[in-house]
């Protein structure tokens, strides 16, 4: 299914997509276009800004930089605070290039708990230094995706991480139901796309 038919339903208007990311902005014009029809994404209500730099580094998360497309400042510079969400994914290109599931977990990590920090004292900063800071009501808007269910499931929860997807229990669990009952692919279908039904739970 060609995604560009839906991708800009999930956005309001106005909507920025910042990426952060170690590969230069001027490598990533390929890798954000569809596989399929190898053009580039027609987005409506979405904007794609760049950052560059280490999500594993303080200094590079503290404060970001907007770059065009060519790699040069914009000018636009902004903290954590400007975001409704943040999502630390993992490092497929590291993956690639031979480093394990547990080690893209571990940055992964890294970085949720340097995210989590800086926007405490943010806020903190924010509130003023002689308030007492109020709970970080916007802490499960960072959203880690982990790859080694097995190994980091103990670790989150120590560190109150309850914004986390465990991606590839997910596909595995999909696959292994289309295998035992194709018809159930219907039922995911109408679950995990953007459109059609939904479940949920009241208390």
């Amino acid at each position: 299914r060609d995604e560009r038919s839906y991708l800009p339903g999930l956005f309001s208007k106005g909507s920025e997509l910042w990426l952060l990311s170690s590969i230069p902005v001027y490598q990533r014009r390929g890798l954000l276009e569809d596989v399929g029809q190898r053009e580039n994404l027609q987005l409506v209500n979405l904007k794609i800004k760049h950052v560059y730099g280490n999500p594993t580094i303080r200094k590079d998360l503290t404060s970001l930089s907007c770059l065009d497309m060519f790699g040069d400042p914009t000018g636009q510079v902004v903290n954590l605070l400007h975001f409704d969400t943040i999502m630390v994914l993992a490092d497929e290109f590291a993956m690639q290039t031979g480093s394990s599931k547990k080690s893209a977990d571990g940055r992964s990590l890294a970085s949720f708990l340097l995210l989590r920090d800086i926007r405490r004292l943010l806020l903190a900063g924010k509130q003023g230094f002689f308030s007492r800071p109020r709970e970080d009501e916007g802490k499960d808007r960072i959203i880690c995706e982990m790859l080694h269910a097995s190994s980091s499931r103990m670790l989150l929860r120590e560190l109150d991480c309850r914004g986390y997807v465990m991606s590839n229990r997910i596909v595995s669990s999909a696959m292994g139901q289309l295998l035992m009952n194709g018809q159930m692919s219907s039922v995911l279908a109408e679950l995990l796309s953007p459109a059609g039904n939904e479940l949920s739970i009241k208390p």
